[in-house]
C-alpha cells in the first residue's frame, strides 16, 4: 500500500528488503524503479541501497530487530525517514538514540507514522489547540475489526517472548 500510494503521487520508488526473491517480486508487481536486496541488513548495505534516494519509508519490522541499521544508514546518508512501527520501545529508541544526530545532520525522523498512532496524535493536537500545556492526553481506539499483517504478528510474538508487552 505504501509503494502504490507513493507512485500515485509521482514518486519513483526503490524497493529495499532482506529477501531477494520478495524484493524482485515487489519490483515486478508494482513496477517500481528498482529493487535491492540487503541480505545482511547491515549499515553499509543499506547505505548503498539508499544512494540517490531522497527519503526512506521503512515498513520492515520487527523494528526492534531490523530498525537500528536502517536509522544508522539514513543518518549517514543525510536522509529524512518515517516508519510504520507500532513498537513503543523502538519509538523511544528513535528519540533517545538518534534525535541528536538527526538534528545535527538536518534529518527528519518520524517514527510510528501509521494507523497505530497518527489518528490519535493528530486528534489530540487539534483538540489541544489553544489550551496551553497539558498534563496528560488519553487516546482510545475502538475499531470494529482489525486485520493484522504477518509482520505485525511476528512483532507481537517477539514482544510477548521478550517481556516487552
Amino acid at each position: 500500500m505504501v509503494i502504490e500510494s507513493l507512485q500515485r503521487r509521482g514518486a519513483e520508488v526503490r524497493v529495499v528488503g532482506r529477501d531477494e526473491e520478495r524484493v524482485q517480486e515487489a519490483v515486478q508487481r508494482l513496477q517500481a524503479r528498482s529493487g535491492i536486496a540487503a541480505r545482511g541488513w547491515t549499515g553499509g548495505e543499506l547505505l548503498a541501497a539508499f544512494r540517490d534516494c531522497d527519503a526512506v519509508v521503512s515498513c520492515a519490522g520487527p523494528f526492534a530487530q531490523a530498525g537500528r541499521p536502517v536509522l544508522q544508514a539514513v543518518l549517514r546518508a543525510g536522509l529524512s525517514y518515517c516508519d510504520s512501527t507500532g513498537e513503543q520501545s523502538f519509538i523511544r529508541l528513535v528519540f533517545d538514540d538518534f534525535d541528536g544526530e538527526a538534528k545535527t545532520r538536518g534529518c527528519c525522523l518520524v517514527p510510528a507514522f501509521g494507523f497505530d498512532y497518527v489518528p490519535g496524535d493528530l486528534g489530540a493536537a487539534i483538540a489541544a489547540e489553544g489550551l496551553g500545556p497539558l498534563r496528560r492526553v488519553d487516546v482510545v481506539y475502538a475499531p470494529s475489526s482489525l486485520a493484522i499483517s504477518r509482520g505485525t504478528r511476528r512483532t507481537v510474538a517477539l514482544g510477548l517472548t521478550s517481556g516487552e508487552l
